[in-house]
C-alpha cells in the first residue's frame, strides 16, 4: 500500500514547476480605478445632502427604492425623482470631464432645434 502511494506521487504530473525565474506577467495597475473612485467621491460631495444620500444608498449600498424611502422617511416617488435629479447633475458635472479628458461629456439629446421649432419630418 505504501509503495503504491509513493509510486503515484512520483508519476503525477506537476502543473506548476518551481523555478528560480519569475514569470513575466503584467501587474494590474489599480491607479485608474483609484483615480475614478476619488473623482466620483468629490462629485458626490458636491451634491446636496439628500441627493447624495439617495445615490449612495441606491448604488453603493444596493438598496431598493422602497428601502431608501423607509430610511429617509419619504415616499418612493420622492426617492425616484431625487436619484434621477442627482444622476442628471452628475452627468452634467463639468469637473468630471476635467478629471477625465478622454471621456466625452454626456449631454441630453434634444428633439427640438435651438430656435424652439420642432424638427421637420422623420
Amino acid at each position: 500500500m505504501v509503495n503504491t502511494q509513493i509510486s503515484w506521487w512520483r508519476r503525477r504530473k506537476l502543473d506548476i514547476y518551481p523555478t528560480d525565474d519569475l514569470p513575466d506577467r503584467p501587474v494590474d495597475d489599480h491607479t485608474r480605478r483609484t483615480e475614478l473612485r476619488d473623482v466620483l467621491g468629490r462629485a458626490l460631495r458636491r451634491l446636496p445632502e439628500r441627493q447624495r444620500l439617495a445615490v449612495m444608498l441606491r448604488y453603493y449600498e444596493d438598496m431598493s427604492e422602497a428601502e431608501i424611502a423607509e430610511v429617509l422617511g419619504v415616499s418612493v416617488g420622492t426617492v425616484k425623482s431625487t436619484v434621477s435629479r442627482a444622476m442628471a447633475r452628475l452627468r452634467d458635472d463639468d469637473a468630471l470631464g476635467d478629471d477625465f479628458p478622454g471621456i466625452p461629456p454626456q449631454r441630453p439629446r434634444r428633439r427640438d432645434r435651438p430656435d424652439g421649432d420642432p424638427p421637420d419630418g422623420p
